[in-house]
């Protein structure tokens, strides 16, 4: 019984872990089918989908995230958060060196098209930007800018990039999701009693 206890809680586990793995689950924000909503399912962050944050100076869309702004709930996120959902993802520009660099490409074309705003110069180049949390008040607000360049397999992820406060542009937007998902929590409830089971047999 021991080890039929231990080797259910060693695939309770192995089944919470493989939960835990990276994946971007999109649903509807305000209407039916728009896949406003990206959920980082590592995170546990919603991503406004690009398109949905419209194009809006830095300041206007401060007025659009305050209490009673049409984003209210949302927030500019930061670069911390962005690096973050990159590594989730699986992508981290050191791996592309040379022409080794395919399994990149293709994880930021997916990221770029699951978050709204693809730009594609005869689907060679893809790249999106956006604006990002800015805690100084220099002369330009900061940005994003994620690119790949098919022909010379390269990457660039620009985290410093400078815009005016009044230019029009994206903006990454975030706001925290209230619970965990729900066969996360009851992947965990079943590890746990199983836990309390095998430990009240130990100690009897």
């Amino acid at each position: 019984m021991y080890k039929l206890l231990s080797a259910f809680c060693f695939l309770v586990l192995t089944a919470l872990s493989l939960n835990a793995s990276a994946a971007l689950i999109q649903y509807d924000w305000k209407t039916e089918g728009d896949n406003g909503i990206i959920l980082d399912d590592v995170s546990g962050l919603e991503w406004l989908d690009l398109d949905q944050s419209g194009r809006h100076s830095y300041n206007e869309m401060e007025d659009l995230l305050a209490s009673g702004g049409a984003l209210e709930g949302f927030r500019f996120a930061t670069v911390g958060e962005f690096e973050g959902l990159l590594q989730n993802n699986g992508i981290n520009p050191s791996l592309c060196l040379g022409f080794r660099c395919a399994e990149q490409l293709r994880l930021i074309d997916q990221l770029i098209r699951i978050m709204g705003a693809e730009y594609a110069v005869d689907s060679v180049v893809s790249y999106m930007h956006a604006f990002i949390l800015s805690e100084d008040q220099s002369e330009y607000a900061r940005g994003i800018m994620l690119r790949a360049v098919h022909v010379d397999s390269f990457v660039n992820i620009d985290l410093d990039r400078a815009w005016s406060w009044t230019a029009k542009n994206h903006s990454l937007l975030v706001r925290a999701t209230p619970v965990p998902a729900p066969g996360t929590l009851g992947l965990l409830f079943i590890s746990l009693v199983s836990l309390a089971v095998l430990r009240r047999r130990q100690t009897s």
